[in-house]
């Protein structure tokens, strides 16, 4: 099982969950943030 914390700080298992590179995912998550 994949543990979030690990997810978000490699780059790679970033992309290949999401298919976003840490700039688009952090602009969509400042998106939700804001609501």
């Amino acid at each position: 099982m994949l543990k979030l914390d690990r997810v978000l700080n490699q780059e790679r298992l970033l992309r290949a969950m999401t298919g976003l590179n840490r700039q688009a995912f952090n602009k969509l998550l400042s998106q939700f943030a804001d609501t």
